[in-house]
């Protein structure tokens, strides 16, 4: 396979899971933080560099993370 297919695909899925958060459909990045600011009937909502976002809360559990954006939370 060429370099160039194996970087595209590469991309292609890089994409697809930043693309898996629930708040993409509305046009708002998913949250690096689990620190919720709001919750309405969306979701639970957090603001990181001063642009609201979507947390997951598959990924937070419902608890918030104290290690990022800095260091990964691996649950």
């Amino acid at each position: 396979m060429k370099k160039s297919t194996i970087i595209t695909v590469v991309s292609a899925l890089v994409g697809m899971a930043q693309a898996a958060c629930w708040s993409s459909v509305m046009g708002y990045d998913c949250c690096q933080s689990c620190d919720v600011a709001y919750e309405d009937a969306t979701g639970k909502w957090g603001v990181e560099n001063n642009n609201w976002c979507g947390i997951d809360t598959e990924k937070c559990n419902g608890v918030s993370c104290w290690s990022l954006p800095d260091y990964p939370w691996v649950l």
